[in-house]
């Protein structure tokens, strides 16, 4: 009778342990934290509740062909990384067949795998697994979500017995819920990555707003205003009977128009690639007529720098790109050479074939620009406007958009700059 009720309260005490152990295995196991966190607080817990010293967690990649070890504990870091193919040790045997795998006496199957492998020349050459040198005894258990193998815990020891079978079937029992914690934390780690990428988002394209409203409420001003000191001017003249000076207004009146025109051209031309309006339509374009229409939006501001312009365009080059596209990438790009060559300088334009492709080059003897500043061409983030050899003013928005035409026309854009001068390079399919 009294060995029945020494009998009963020692399961009495070990059924408390087990709950115990199940609460608080279970309250740890549902805190969110990132994949590291959980994995090495996963291995902790089996230490403090199960003993287990010598573990490691590994996860099944390559199309669940081999396991790569994600997390350890009470062995060296450098094990960290190993990979593992399936079917291959213990680990790799428990990955494939998905069952718990127990064995003793380690080093006498050492001693028969290496006495195999001296016998079979052909042998596969052995794969160096991390773990204990002299370890007796292992256990693996695979970690199983819905059906889905999560990973594979590999618990180590050097006594040729140790974990107790209850303490194994408890562990079993809980296999299920630590695989879906780390699922969890999985999915956690990838939430956080996303929100982080959003969050990166949401703060370019404030940049982006920002310098938009800065393109609109000062650059945009800048024109207008002289515009509308024009005005003021021509009326003034014109009371005073001097129509010398109002000859003089023309080509300001004109100059100030252009601006105006190309930075609506160029904020509309944005918005729209930016909403996905703006269709990309690749015909045949002449090169030749194409340039010397340009030439002529610029003919006034060229005379007014006393720049020497001149084309070297092969009468045969033609591209197969959108033309509205492709106008707007050659005005932006003449535009700025013209801003930033001197009084007397030169601007050449020229055409070459490479390949499959044409290339136009407009190359000047301007003031050139660093690598640090090439590197925020294509960047709307930050005002990198820079005022022109004669003060001219720039929206910083041409070549954002002369990069985005190029790409949506199967082209590319290059920049050779120093303080000799600047060269671009546009490289298009030809026709």
């Amino acid at each position: 009778m009294e060995k029945s009720i020494e009998f009963l309260e020692k399961e009495l005490k070990e059924e408390k342990r087990e709950n115990s152990l199940l609460r608080n295995v279970a309250v740890e196991l549902a805190n969110l934290s990132t994949l590291k966190e959980k994995l090495n607080n996963i291995l902790e817990l089996l230490d403090d509740n199960f003993n287990l010293k010598h573990t490691m967690l590994l996860f099944p990649a390559n199309n669940d062909t081999i396991l790569r070890v994600f997390a350890s504990r009470g062995f060296s870091d450098s094990g960290i990384g190993v990979e593992i193919p399936f079917n291959y040790g213990v680990v790799g045997t428990v990955a494939s067949k998905k069952k718990k795998l127990r064995i003793s006496r380690l080093s006498q199957y050492r001693r028969y795998a290496n006495a195999f492998l001296k016998k079979d020349r052909s042998a596969t050459q052995t794969i160096k697994l991390p773990g204990l040198l002299n370890a007796e005894s292992q256990v693996a258990l695979p970690l199983i979500a819905n059906s889905e193998l999560v990973a594979v815990l590999s618990c180590e020891s050097e006594d040729i017995l140790f974990f107790h079978q209850k303490d194994e079937d408890l562990l079993m029992t809980l296999s299920q819920q630590i695989a879906l914690s780390i699922q969890n934390s999985i999915i956690y780690e990838q939430l956080e990555e996303r929100v982080k990428l959003r969050t990166q988002e949401l703060e370019n394209l404030n940049k982006t707003k920002d310098r938009l409203f800065s393109i609109i409420g000062h650059d945009l001003r800048s024109p207008v205003t002289s515009l509308e000191g024009i005005a003021e001017l021509f009326e003034y003249y014109n009371s005073a009977g001097k129509n010398e000076k109002l000859l003089e207004l023309g080509p300001r009146i004109s100059f100030a128009a252009k601006n105006v025109n190309q930075l609506l051209d160029n904020l509309l031309n944005w918005s729209l690639g930016q909403q996905e309006g703006i269709q990309c339509s690749p015909q045949k374009i002449d090169l030749q007529p194409l340039i010397k229409d340009v030439h002529h939006l610029f003919t006034d501001f060229i005379a007014s720098k006393h720049i020497h312009f001149s084309q070297s365009v092969d009468g045969r080059a033609s591209v197969l790109a959108d033309y509205n596209m492709i106008f707007s990438v050659l005005r932006n790009v003449i535009s700025n050479s013209i801003k930033f060559t001197p009084s007397g300088g030169q601007i050449e334009i020229s055409t070459s074939d490479i390949e499959d492709k044409v290339q136009i080059t407009v190359k000047d003897t301007g003031i050139g620009m660093d690598h640090e500043k090439i590197e925020t061409l294509f960047s709307l983030q930050e005002n990198k406007s820079t005022l022109g050899t004669d003060r001219e003013r720039g929206s910083g928005l041409g070549l954002v958009l002369v990069n985005e035409f190029m790409l949506l026309n199967k082209g590319t854009i290059n920049i050779d700059s120093s303080k000799a001068g600047t060269s671009i390079q546009l490289l298009l399919p030809r026709q």
